[in-house]
């Protein structure tokens, strides 16, 4: 499968999106669904990673129930 992901003024293009995640130091499942999405490869690049914090998220699905 070939894919291509060109980003930012300097026209830097990758062979693949996961060649483009590890340059611009995001990971790899991040800047894809962020792609996904449809955010702009130059923001899914630059944008940072929420931390996770798991506590909050299993007292929070507790709330709901």
């Amino acid at each position: 499968m070939s894919n291509t992901v060109s980003m930012g003024k300097k026209k830097k293009v990758f062979k693949s999106i996961r060649l483009a995640a590890e340059a611009a130091g995001v990971p790899y499942m991040t800047f894809y669904m962020r792609l996904r999405a449809g955010v702009k490869p130059v923001t899914a690049a630059t944008k940072p990673v929420r931390p996770y914090d798991k506590s909050n998220r299993i007292a929070r699905l507790k709330q709901e129930a």
